[in-house]
């Protein structure tokens, strides 16, 4: 009788993990589905190489995430007779640096477009500034940031 007692509270006990297993999986496929679709907005920030080649020959791209999404990025902008691109590496691994790598990029198109900065050094400066005027605007503390290099291609010049 006792033996059957525990038989039964046993089997009720993996019945329930059954139903936590169950529950923690549809998260993980929740988590994950959200996560690639996070993807494919940062690829959108990527120029596809086809169109780089349209401006640069004899380069290649390696874009590897650590993770599905990550904080490094490249950037490339035509403008007249030059051409700016760059490689950056965002804090953060994941999600976070995925997050900043948008931010960190558009205040770059930023730069150029609205700000009409043209020298390496005027872009990198304004980007800084509208980076960090992006974060103020959290209550909490925000430290992030990335680590960038930026070169202009004058064809003229």
């Amino acid at each position: 009788m006792l033996a059957e007692i525990q038989v039964k509270r046993l089997l009720k006990h993996c019945e329930n993990i059954n139903e936590e297993l169950d529950q923690l999986e549809k998260q993980q496929e929740k988590i994950v589905d959200s996560i690639n679709y996070a993807s494919r907005i940062q690829h959108s920030i990527l120029l596809p190489e086809d169109k780089i080649r349209e401006y640069l020959s004899g380069f290649s791209v390696f874009y590897k995430p650590r993770d599905i999404v990550s904080g490094d990025f490249y950037w490339l902008y035509n403008k007249g007779n030059i051409i700016y691109f760059a490689v950056s590496d965002c804090t953060g691994h994941g999600v976070p640096g995925a997050l900043v790598s948008v931010v960190c990029s558009n205040a770059l198109n930023l730069s150029i477009l609205d700000h009409g900065s043209t020298k390496p050094s005027e872009i990198l400066d304004r980007t800084r500034k509208l980076i960090v005027r992006r974060f103020s605007r959290s209550e909490q503390e925000i430290k992030d940031g990335m680590d960038i290099s930026l070169c202009a291609l004058n064809y003229k010049t």
